[in-house]
C-alpha cells in the first residue's frame, strides 16, 4: 500500500512539477545559445543578459518549490477542512507519512538535478571546468596550511553532507508542521509558524554543531589563532557536520 500512496503522492506532484522544469531546461537552452552566437552585438547582450535572469529566477523557483509544496500540502491534506479523506484512506498513519516524507525528499533531489543540469547547460565548458578547479585548488591550499585533499574528494564529502542534510530538512519541515498543528493560538496562521519553527530548529542544529566542532578542536590542541587554518580543524569540522546532520536526521524522523 506504501508503494500506492507514494506513486499517488509523486503523481500529483509531478504533474505540475515537470512543466517548470521542462520550462527551465528550455530557457536554459535559449540563454546559452544567445551566448553563444552572441558577437559583440549590442541587442544579443541584452537577449542573453535577459534569458539568464529569468533562468536564475526559475532554477530558485524549481530549488524552492518542494519545500514550498510539501508545508502547503501536508498542512491541508493532514490538518484542513478536507482532512478527513485522508485519515479514512484504509492504511495506517506511518504509511500515510512515509509516503509524504519519501515524495517530498524525491522531489527536492528532482529539483536539484534539474538545478545542477541547468548551470552544467548555461556555464559549461571543459577550459572553464579546468579553471575553476585550478582556482579553487590554489585558495584552499593558501587559507588551509597542509591541505592535500583533492577536490573530487572534497566535493564528495561536501555532497554528503548536502545528502544529509536533505533528509533532515525534509524531516524538520514535517514535524515543524505537526507540532504547529497541535496549539490552537496558530489557527490560521499554522504554516507560517511551521516554517518559523523549522528554520530556527535547523539554525539550531547547525549552531550547536559548531560549537561542538570548536570544542573538539581545542580538545585535540588546535590552534584557533593561527593565520591559517589548520587541516585538522578541516577534517574535524567535515566529520563533525556529517554526524550532527546524520544524527539530526534520524533525531527528528
Amino acid at each position: 500500500m506504501l508503494g500506492k500512496l507514494l506513486k499517488h503522492d509523486l503523481k500529483r506532484s509531478f504533474s505540475w512539477f515537470w512543466i517548470l522544469s521542462v520550462v527551465t531546461i528550455g530557457i536554459c537552452l535559449i540563454a546559452r545559445l544567445f551566448s553563444e552566437v552572441n558577437n559583440g552585438s549590442m541587442v544579443l547582450e541584452i537577449f542573453a543578459s535577459f534569458f539568464n535572469g529569468i533562468t536564475i529566477a526559475l532554477i530558485v523557483n524549481v530549488i524552492l518549490q518542494p519545500f514550498i509544496r510539501y508545508f502547503v500540502t501536508f498542512q491541508k491534506d493532514f490538518y484542513g477542512d478536507e482532512s478527513y479523506l485522508t485519515h479514512t484512506l484504509p492504511v495506517t498513519k506511518n504509511e500515510l507519512l512515509y509516503s509524504r516524507y519519501l515524495s517530498s525528499t524525491i522531489q527536492t533531489f528532482y529539483a536539484v538535478a534539474v538545478a545542477v543540469l541547468s548551470f552544467f547547460i548555461l556555464y559549461w565548458s571543459p577550459a572553464g571546468w579546468s579553471t575553476l578547479t585550478e582556482i579553487s585548488g590554489v585558495m584552499l591550499q593558501s587559507n588551509i596550511s597542509g591541505f592535500s585533499m583533492s577536490i573530487g574528494v572534497l566535493l564528495f564529502l561536501v555532497f554528503l553532507m548536502m545528502l544529509f542534510w536533505v533528509f533532515a530538512v525534509t524531516s524538520t519541515g514535517y514535524m515543524s508542521i505537526i507540532i504547529s498543528s497541535r496549539f490552537k493560538k496558530f489557527k490560521g496562521r499554522k504554516n507560517i509558524a511551521a516554517v518559523i519553527l523549522a528554520v530556527a530548529l535547523i539554525y539550531a542544529e547547525n549552531f550547536i554543531a559548531g560549537i561542538v566542532a570548536i570544542i573538539i578542536m581545542l580538545i585535540c590542541g588546535v590552534d584557533l589563532s593561527a593565520e591559517l587554518m589548520p587541516v585538522s580543524a578541516l577534517n574535524i569540522l567535515i566529520i563533525v557536520m556529517l554526524v550532527a546532520q546524520v544524527t539530526y536526521w534520524l533525531v527528528t524522523f
